[in-house]
């Protein structure tokens, strides 16, 4: 039995999730127009040496880690909502921000265009994913107090209760 309690856990992680990919987006946009990176070619210590003194840069990355821990949160509590297409939804979103984390490191190391490109991407998909499962949980969520199904059938017994 689906139990609403999973249904708006799921849903939570879920906005939670676009709310930090809204953000870590404005952060981007703020390193993309501010912040002169010299690309570290392919050693951790030289893309440690990249973010000295750019804040903004340090900050986009770490809440990208943030961001793949709450996308893996929301993926299993997407599963384990009992909602197949909400867990479709959360599962392209966890992938969709690893492929863009993936290309933000290639960015660092490189700098080139396709990297850019996934990470812009990645984030697309991820946020649509998100829209779309957080629209699924709330539209296919059990009946509440009002006595009406998630079709908006009254439910057997519930056709004299008043509506919340």
């Amino acid at each position: 039995m689906i139990t609403r309690a999973r249904l708006t856990a799921a849903g939570a992680t879920a906005a939670l999730t676009l709310g930090v990919l809204s953000v870590q987006f404005l952060l981007g946009m703020g390193v993309n127009l501010t912040v002169q990176v010299a690309h570290a070619g392919f050693s951790m210590g030289s893309m440690m040496s990249v973010m000295r003194g750019k804040p903004l840069l340090m900050v986009h990355m770490m809440l990208g880690m943030l961001t793949a821990v709450l996308a893996l949160v929301a993926a299993v509590s997407a599963a384990i909502s009992g909602r197949t297409t909400a867990a479709v939804s959360g599962a392209v979103g966890l992938l969709a921000v690893l492929v863009a984390g993936y290309g933000g490191i290639r960015f660092l190391l490189s700098g080139g265009n396709t990297a850019s490109f996934m990470m812009a991407a990645g984030f697309l998909v991820a946020y649509a994913a998100y829209f779309v499962e957080l629209v699924l949980l709330v539209r296919l969520r059990p009946p509440g107090a009002g006595g009406r199904s998630s079709q908006g059938q009254v439910e057997p017994g519930m056709a004299g209760a008043r509506r919340g």
